[in-house]
């Protein structure tokens, strides 16, 4: 099964790294399945979080959502914190571009939260910007810049 999980995180992996590619859809079926078949739970998680993406960036939120959820609670089964993070920063997203900036800012915070736990700039980066762009639209502006500041600090 070794082999087979580092065959599952290449086709995550593959599937993470090629946006706007209808390939993402093959490799993440592949790794379902795959995962399923040996039982590999943080597998099947990147797969369904891979699946959001692919629908976030089509515009297809409910999907998105749908995909992001079944991944938090595949993550959550197995206390798979480093697929969180990446699951709460999308739904942060997803949420945001619904203009449902209470739950954007929500998930925001659980995003950030584990980001700051493993020392992940670039989750940090997003899900900071994320807050910002809740907290402008909702007029809340010190809160904004603070993690507008935030943003940029973790970029740089």
């Amino acid at each position: 099964p070794q082999h087979d999980t580092a065959r599952i995180w290449t086709l995550n992996n593959l599937g993470r790294n090629l946006p706007n590619s209808d390939s993402v859809l093959i490799f993440a079926q592949q790794a379902i399945a795959l995962s399923r078949k040996i039982g590999f739970v943080k597998g099947e998680a990147e797969a369904f979080n891979n699946l959001g993406l692919w629908f976030n960036q089509k515009g297809n939120y409910l999907l998105a959502l749908e995909n992001y959820l079944h991944a938090i609670k595949l993550e959550d089964s197995v206390r798979f914190e480093a697929g969180l993070k990446r699951s709460y920063n999308s739904i942060a997203s997803v949420y945001l571009y619904r203009k449902d900036y209470a739950t954007s800012i929500s998930y925001g915070y659980k995003a950030r939260a584990l980001a700051k736990k493993f020392d992940d700039l670039a989750v940090l980066t997003f899900s900071s910007s994320w807050l910002s762009r809740a907290y402008v639209a909702t007029n809340k502006l010190d809160s904004a810049l603070k993690y507008a500041q935030e943003r940029y600090e973790s970029a740089k």
